[in-house]
Order: C-alpha cells, then structure tokens, then sequence
C-alpha cells in the first residue's frame, strides 16, 4: 500500500505511551502516602530484610505490603507509609488494629 507509517514509528508510540502510564500511575500511587486506605488481605506473606509483610488490594486495585501477618480476605484500615517497587507499603491503624483484635477474641 502507498503511504504507509514505517513499522518503527508504530513501535516507538507504543514504547513512549508504555512508559508515561507508568509514570502517570506512579504518580497516582505516590498521591496515596501518607493516607488511610481500605485494603483486603490476599493469602500471601514474604519476608523482608524489614520484617513480614502480607500483602494486599485496595479498594481500586492498587497492590499493598501491609507490616505484618494478617489473616487473608479481611478488609483492613491501613496508613500508607511509602511506595517501593511499585507497591505501596503500609501499616495497620491504631484504631484499626484495636478492631481487628476484638474481632479475633468474638
């Protein structure tokens, strides 16, 4: 066909428009530290050179480290404290945690 676009522009578009989501939802993520969000535990816990972590979703599918083990599918209150390797890292509330205790005592 006449007038076609070179197959390297096509491929270049795709790699420039790959790399600004990432850094629009980098952006989107980092604007949530510092921040309570609502969060459901997932069955999976690794370990850390900074402890255990279990991790998690918020509520718009946003991938969680909470400090900690925690039971899986519990939907928690947790407080973002930093974003590392495209998760955010968070803890449990104060309030939250008196909660989930008295839970775990019923």
């Amino acid at each position: 066909m006449q007038n076609q676009v070179p197959v390297h522009i096509p491929a270049s578009a795709i790699a420039l428009l790959r790399e600004l989501a990432a850094e629009k939802k980098l952006a989107f993520m980092r604007g949530f530290v510092g921040k309570m969000v609502e969060a459901i535990t997932l069955n999976v816990v690794s370990s850390h050179p900074d402890g255990e972590f279990t991790e998690a979703l918020t509520d718009n599918y946003l991938k969680l480290r909470m400090r900690g083990r925690h039971e899986a599918n519990r939907w928690l209150g947790v407080r973002v404290e930093d974003l590392v390797d495209g998760a955010l890292v968070g803890f449990i509330s104060v309030a939250e945690m008196r909660r989930y205790r008295s839970e775990a005592v019923d």
